[in-house]
């Protein structure tokens, strides 16, 4: 759902992720899978990155329904990273996209972030409301994200979303998060060999704190 009165701050405290310092990670480490952690990537593509955010973040909700997680975030997120490649960085492969991946016991934080011109949020989610239609798709992209459950914001003019996830068990004491027992191989291959070849990195302080039958799987 689309709420632009959120901040990071206010998401960050939503899955209860530490406001300065925490644990940081690059995406292919097992402790990904279960630990509090802080991952940031870079690439130029949406499949570069998509691939094994995919995968990490399918292992780690691997007890939220298959259909609950693609809706409310794997799908989100695709059309996220796809709107920073086509529109953010008019698909100027010279351009970077970076994604900040925040996720602790309660949920996740995940904020993509263009090179573009940002754009005027709060008229276009206006005209959404409005029904009104808008771009050349109609404004689908916008839609998916408000049907989701996933809060979802911006900052920086635009230039940075914020998909905040958190499962509706998260508060029960069972665990839902899976242990992992090694490095899931297909993460590592999607950094070494996607193309576009995205960079893992770990987070800057700042993402902690505010920053001036199986249905098919979404590729």
């Amino acid at each position: 759902m689309i709420d632009l009165s959120r901040t990071r701050v206010a998401l960050l405290a939503e899955i209860e992720a530490p406001t300065s310092g925490g644990p940081r990670y690059d995406i292919t480490d097992p402790e990904v899978l279960n630990a509090d952690a802080c991952v940031e990537l870079r690439g130029h593509s949406r499949g570069a990155l998509f691939r094994p955010l995919k995968v990490t973040l399918s292992e780690r909700f691997a007890a939220v329904p298959r259909l609950v997680l693609i809706r409310d975030l794997l799908m989100p997120l695709r059309h996220a990273l796809g709107n920073a490649a086509k529109h953010g960085n008019g698909r100027d492969r010279t351009k970077a996209i970076m994604v900040e991946l925040v996720m602790t016991a309660k949920g996740a934080l995940i904020t993509v972030t263009d090179e573009g011109d940002g754009f005027e949020v709060g008229s276009l989610v206006e005209r959404l409301h409005q029904h009104e239609t808008y771009f050349v798709n109609h404004g689908d992209g916008f839609r998916n994200f408000h049907r989701a459950s996933s809060t979802v914001t911006w900052e920086d003019g635009g230039r940075t979303i914020l998909l905040c996830f958190r499962p509706a068990f998260a508060d029960r004491s069972t665990p839902w998060m899976k242990t992992p027992t090694s490095t899931p191989r297909s993460v590592g291959r999607s950094i070494r060999h996607g193309s576009g070849r995205a960079s893992p990195r770990t987070c800057p302080s700042s993402v902690l704190g505010k920053r001036s039958s199986r249905p098919a799987m979404p590729t």
